[in-house]
């Protein structure tokens, strides 16, 4: 059974987990003597094929101390608190514990993300995507109106009916691309 050590002293997980807010990010130190380091990252295997299948889950990642370190680091992302709340505390999961070696201590805490000005962005990268998307969809529906004016604008002594058809499709599908 793996033994809880709280990260911070003042907030404890199960404080964070009263929580209601939106994005947060589970960082999860283990320490575990070496020659059970096996042993924890299949523990930790099965429990994070488990997590991938709870709502809201987005994705967790393991890391190892370098140079033969027994100290591992799980980073893993929630689309909110009460979604990792209700993972974490599901009895399921909570019977999960058993399986890490006995040498192991886990000490999980929440966070967010922090906006730091012209270093770091708050926004999960989800959102950002989003966003970007957004505005360039904008900037396509834009390019497209505009094409179709300027060809409405031409006169017929220019060119004449067929190739102005040709050039307003040609036109279009490099807008949409």
């Amino acid at each position: 059974m793996v033994a809880l050590v709280e990260m911070d002293k003042e907030v404890s997980i199960r404080d964070q987990l009263e929580d209601t807010g939106g994005p947060v990010i589970l960082i999860n130190k283990f320490t575990v003597n070496l020659d059970e380091a096996e042993q924890l990252v299949g523990a930790w295997t099965d429990d994070a094929a488990w997590m991938k299948r709870q709502p809201g889950f987005i994705s967790t990642q393991l890391h190892r101390g370098i140079s033969g370190s027994g100290v591992f680091l799980n980073y893993a992302v929630w689309e909110s608190t009460a979604h990792f709340r209700a993972a974490y505390t599901n009895p399921e999961f909570q019977a999960r514990l058993s399986h890490y070696p006995s040498s192991a201590v886990a000490s999980p805490h929440l966070f967010r993300k922090v906006a730091v000005s012209g270093i770091c962005e708050a926004l999960p990268a989800v959102e950002r995507l989003r966003i970007r998307e957004s505005e360039q969809a904008r900037t396509c529906a834009r390019a497209r109106r505009c094409t179709r004016a300027r060809f409405r604008n031409l006169s017929v002594s220019s060119f004449d009916k067929a190739s102005t058809a040709a050039l307003m499709l040609i036109l279009s599908t490099r807008t949409r691309n």
